[in-house]
This record gives structure tokens, C-alpha cells and sequence, in this order.
């Protein structure tokens, strides 16, 4: 997954994240290994970059400053939010996209 930050172009202090699929869509019988990877030079994850509920079927860990990995035990069929929180200048807000385990 890539993860950016876009700015709007008058004044560049309104930035916000973006990822390449929102939602992420994983198969039935799947037990996927999600990267996630900042391409926007001057950005980091915080110490919890991508974040999933407690009691989800994910395990998460920093790969670095730019990467973040986790591992999905897909046992039941549900979707679910996570957030992404980045560390950079201009400040951008957290986002909140989902995973979509069919």
C-alpha cells in the first residue's frame, strides 16, 4: 500500500494522507502480510502508524520509519477500521480507512 500526503495547491498548509485502495479488499480463505510504505519525502509513521482495534485479527509492527507491516489472521469475515497517523511538516490529520475481510 502506498501512503502519501497530498497538499492542495494555493497554500500548501492543507495537507491530508491518502492510500492507494480504500478499502483493501482480501479474499475468503486469505491470511495476508499488508505493507504499508510512505512514498512523500519528509514523512514518517508515528510509534503507531497503523493502528487496528484491539481484539483485531491483525498484528502490526514498524519495518522502519517509512514502513509499516502487518499480519492479517483473517478468521472471520468483517470489516475494519484502522488509522494511520504520520509525524512530518505541514501536520497532517489521521486517517481512517478499513480493511474488508470477505
Amino acid at each position: 500500500m502506498k501512503v502519501s500526503v497530498i497538499c492542495d495547491d494555493v497554500v500548501h498548509l492543507f495537507c491530508w494522507i491518502d492510500v492507494d485502495y480504500d478499502p483493501i479488499q482480501v479474499p475468503p480463505l486469505n491470511k495476508p502480510v499488508i505493507n504499508w510504505g510512505i512514498v512523500t519525502a519528509g514523512y514518517s509513521f508515528s510509534s503507531n502508524g497503523i493502528a487496528f482495534p484491539d481484539g483485531s485479527p491483525f498484528r502490526c509492527h514498524s519495518a522502519g520509519n517509512t514502513k509499516f507491516v502487518c499480519n492479517d489472521d483473517h478468521t472471520v469475515v468483517a470489516k475494519y477500521k484502522y488509522t494511520i497517523t504520520l509525524t512530518g511538516f505541514p501536520f497532517v490529520f489521521p486517517k481512517d480507512p478499513w480493511v474488508d475481510n470477505q
